[in-house]
């Protein structure tokens, strides 16, 4: 286990603990593909990041319809005469757009879009990632423990051998035998529970996956991975949901100037050739049609969109630095009991000497068992703080720069 060092450095007025450091979270070798190598297979495959592309296309193919000068109009009239007098006709060509700035914010609007789009991808792909970690994390230790259990009833197989034999020998009373009994029937249903938090993790890794997963979890390594905390320089720029407000804001805005450009009067255009009274008449027209009512209530929208962006850019900003001093703090607190325990574990080869004290008679085959329980305990108390420590790091995830 290795010796960890702390230091702090300022973050935008905070006080924050970061510690550099590789932390080996299990004892033995490293075998199969990472958490990162399986949860990326299972990203690529992910269905809903790529229904969320697509969507996102059809969006900026629909903004995109906005931006374009409206189709001109054609309209023709015929009137009959009564007899003796000469019919009437006209065409007319029209058109009728709004103000000519309209058109180029509406651009800029379709850009800012796009850009929010992509955000939004690469948001959501990296909470994804998060989420697959986490249950990959939880797959392991199902695994982890399911395993400790097969250990420990394997054990009991061994006990029970020894306790029928003591039992003849009036070493063991037929009530200790059923201490026993009713112990092994403890350890199968905490392995069965185990298996089923196992069976509940690939579960919803299948369902983010969008088909079956268990074959790329059969090369996983079943290790919690090395926790290491983020470089400092990690933390200067905007967060996920910070980029996500950011870019919110600087939409609402174009909207906002969309909006009192749109205040602004349109304008129609008309070609006109007629014949009536056997002439034949050209012309044209031009009108404007001025947004008394249909955009007064418009521009206040886009005010306070602007507004409401303005905040949530602001509490995005403020969640990250606290969240980031949390998750340290959290982190490093973690660390300290995975260390603490990691040794006393390492060091311990509990079982042979707990065999060597009952063949001894130091101690009682019911003792031995009292005594095993109580390192299983700690063994199942160090999988969970090592699976709470990944867990911690991941949280940190979320305030880091994409």
């Amino acid at each position: 286990m290795k010796i960890l060092n702390g230091c702090g450095f300022s973050l935008r007025g905070l006080k924050i603990p970061v510690f550099a450091f590789s932390l080996v979270l299990s004892v033995s070798p490293a075998s199969g593909e990472s958490i990162d190598d399986v949860a990326l297979r299972i990203l690529d495959r992910a269905p809903s990041l790529r229904s969320l592309s697509l969507e996102n296309e059809a969006q900026r193919i629909s903004s995109l319809t906005e931006t374009n000068l409206p189709d001109p109009e054609l309209e023709g009239e015929y009137l009959a005469a009564p007899a003796g007098e000469s019919d009437r006709w006209s065409l007319s060509l029209g058109w009728s757009i709004d103000w000519p700035g309209v058109y180029a914010a509406r651009r800029k609007e379709a850009k800012e879009l796009e850009i929010i789009n992509r955000t939004s991808e690469k948001v959501a792909r990296n909470k994804t990632m998060i989420e697959i970690r986490r249950l990959l994390l939880d797959y392991i230790l199902a695994v982890r423990t399911s395993a400790l259990y097969d250990e420990m009833s394997a054990a009991n197989d061994s006990v029970a051998m020894l306790a029928e034999k003591g039992l003849r020998g009036g070493e063991m009373t037929r009530l200790d035998l059923s201490k026993l009994r009713l112990e092994r029937l403890s350890l199968e249903a905490s392995r069965v529970e185990a298996q089923d938090n196992m069976q509940a993790s690939i579960v919803a890794l299948s369902a983010i996956y969008g088909a079956d997963c268990s074959p790329l979890l059969v090369s996983l390594d079943c290790d919690f991975p090395a926790v290491e905390a983020p470089d400092e320089t990690t933390f200067n720029g905007m967060s996920a949901d910070e980029r996500e407000a950011a870019a919110a804001l600087g939409l609402a805005r174009l909207s906002e100037s969309t909006a009192a450009r749109e205040s602004l009067p349109g304008i129609s255009l008309a070609l006109r050739h007629a014949f009536e009274d056997g002439a034949h008449f050209n012309g044209g027209s031009l009108g404007l049609s001025i947004p008394l009512f249909s955009n007064k209530d418009r521009r206040k929208a886009a005010k306070a969109a602007v507004k409401a962006s303005e905040y949530r850019l602001e509490c995005a900003n403020a969640d990250r630095l606290t969240g980031i001093e949390v998750s340290l703090k959290r982190l490093c607190k973690l660390k300290n009991q995975v260390e603490a325990i990691s040794v006393l574990l390492a060091d311990t080869d509990e079982s042979d000497l707990l065999m060597k004290a009952y063949k001894g008679k130091v101690i009682t085959l019911i003792e031995y068992l009292n005594e095993r329980n109580y390192f299983l305990e700690a063994r199942l108390t160090h999988l969970a703080l090592l699976h709470a420590l990944a867990n911690a790091r991941l949280d940190l995830d979320d305030y880091l720069s994409l």
